[in-house]
């Protein structure tokens, strides 16, 4: 229930974004964020390589109660350096206007969420390496691949929220 209340908010706080971005007055903001398509790019290459990491080491549990893949920890990983990339190199000072607050808040929320995933699949790996998961004992694979999939999910939905109006304008 924690990722549905999480779900919950992320919603509202894009619905703030585009409620701003369609009726406050001075939008929208003199100075957009400079969009990249390398940044979605590499967000979109580390959220598939850690959706498809978590996925085999789930499929592998089953199968040979084996499942301690470390491709959705790297896929996370770059995921997170490519958020904290975007906040400390294209984002702009969030005091300035209210559509760079609400950008470095859309990027706090993701590095948050990611950081927390990629901390999950760590300990996932290592309670695999010691021998503790199991075809029996899978209910932390199975929290850990959900977890990875709503943090590749919010991170490619705010790496796109928050590059493309720079591109488009």
């Amino acid at each position: 229930f924690v990722l549905l209340a999480d779900a919950t908010f992320f919603g509202s706080l894009l619905f703030g974004y585009a409620y701003l971005w369609t009726a406050a007055p001075g939008w929208p903001p003199p100075r957009l964020m400079a969009g990249s398509l390398i940044e979605p790019a590499l967000g979109l290459i580390g959220a598939g390589l850690a959706v498809a990491g978590a996925r085999s080491a789930g499929k592998q549990l089953a199968r040979d109660g084996e499942g301690h893949s470390g491709l959705a920890g790297a896929g996370l990983a770059l995921l997170f350096g490519t958020l904290l990339a975007t906040a400390l190199l294209r984002a702009p000072a969030p005091t300035a206007h209210a559509y760079h607050a609400v950008i470095a808040v859309m990027i706090g929320y993701a590095l948050f969420h990611v950081g927390i995933a990629l901390l999950i699949q760590i300990f996932v790996h290592r309670r695999g390496r010691a021998g503790y998961l199991s075809a029996r004992r899978s209910a932390e694979q199975r929290i850990a691949c959900l977890w990875t999939d709503y943090a590749a999910a919010s991170g490619i939905v705010v790496l796109l929220a928050t590059h493309l109006p720079g591109l488009i304008a």
